[in-house]
């Protein structure tokens, strides 16, 4: 009996807790010890520039996708697609994230965006994490906020041969 009302406590304390905009580690209706507020978390942002190979001009209109998933379990496990469009200097910049996993994948995936029949075409390209590079931003506090990081990721993209897609 004892059993069934802490489930049943935890259950209203993390309904409650949602409706105040708070979350657990975890899925409260499964642990046995009540559920803990906050998760560790780690602020990305992610920015780069994207040239042409041949010239190193800048590349306006570059679709600039930013996969990030988290690893739970050992099984990564989609979270969300970001997209942005490089500006006419070639940069482009994603909004600040936090993400509740100190292990994130993040995958920047660079397309480009532009009229075929313009003749201007080129090659995608994808940046992993570990081909980023990272610079510290903020300090954590060593216990939930874990601190800030630019990620940065500047590609160099090769014409399409004939200007066109296959």
């Amino acid at each position: 009996m004892k059993g069934r009302m802490t489930k049943w406590y935890n259950a209203l304390l993390s309904a409650l807790l949602t409706m105040l905009g708070f979350e657990s580690c975890g899925n409260v209706l499964h642990q046995e010890a009540p559920a803990e507020y906050g998760c560790p978390n780690v602020e990305y942002q992610v920015k780069g520039e994207v040239t042409d190979a041949d010239s190193g001009e800048p590349i306006g209109g570059i679709q600039a996708k930013l996969a990030h998933s988290y690893i739970s379990e050992q099984q990564e496990k989609p979270y969300a697609f970001d997209s942005v469009t490089t500006s006419q200097d070639g940069t482009f910049v994603f909004p600040i994230m936090t993400e509740v996993s100190l292990q994130p994948s993040l995958t920047v995936i660079l397309e480009d965006s532009g009229d075929e029949t313009s003749g201007r075409a080129y090659e995608s390209d994808t940046i992993r994490l570990e081909d980023m590079t990272q610079k510290q931003v903020k300090k954590g506090d060593g216990r939930w906020f874990q601190g800030g990081y630019e990620l940065t990721v500047n590609r160099q993209l090769k014409k399409l041969k004939g200007g066109k897609r296959q």
